[in-house]
């Protein structure tokens, strides 16, 4: 969906029922669009060492589940929308 759509922000979680998010992530990144999508990960079960061997994000895109309020989540999208991609 994401690449018919090209959302400006695609959360992504690593835990999926058909498919791993790092495959999701690898397909959006295979993209011409999806090279420089905007993308936040969205964990409860994967560490900081997971992630950073199998996507190339910076931590600061990487929110850890339950570590974070409504609010923080809403405040970072809107902080992620405004910043240039």
């Amino acid at each position: 969906m994401a690449l018919e759509r090209e959302p400006d922000l695609i959360l992504l979680d690593i835990r999926l029922p058909d498919i791993s998010g790092y495959e999701v992530y690898r397909q959006i990144r295979a993209t011409t669009w999806g090279a420089t999508a905007n993308i936040m990960v969205l964990t409860a079960s994967e560490s900081i060492e997971n992630i950073a061997n199998n996507i190339d994000l910076p931590l600061s895109d990487v929110m850890f589940k339950p570590d974070w309020s409504m609010q923080q989540l809403a405040d970072t999208i809107a902080k992620r929308l405004q910043a240039p991609t």
